[in-house]
């Protein structure tokens, strides 16, 4: 099996710290994105795929709904691109 290759993006570092490590402990699971703003996100997706992006929409820094429909613009449908965006609801 494939290795899933996960995005992590929210302002609390705890937050990403606790869902990188429950998400790692699986080994079918990479978080190879860790960012604290949707800027940052979008930055490292231009060099690092991912399969899911588990987002903040709400951050404070006020980016993480734009970096959502900036990716989605790019991506126009699943089945153009393998990048899933899952938000966190709060």
């Amino acid at each position: 099996m494939a290795v899933l290759r996960v995005a992590i993006a929210d302002e609390y570092p705890t937050f990403r710290l606790g869902l990188q490590t429950a998400l790692t402990a699986d080994p079918d699971m990479d978080v190879v994105v860790n960012s604290a703003t949707g800027a940052e996100l979008l930055d490292a997706l231009d060099s690092t795929p991912a399969d899911v992006v588990l987002i903040e929409p709400w951050m404070r820094a006020g980016d993480g709904l734009l970096a959502v429909s900036e990716r989605s613009e790019e991506h126009t449908s699943e089945l153009q691109s393998r990048l899933h965006l899952v938000c966190r609801l709060l």
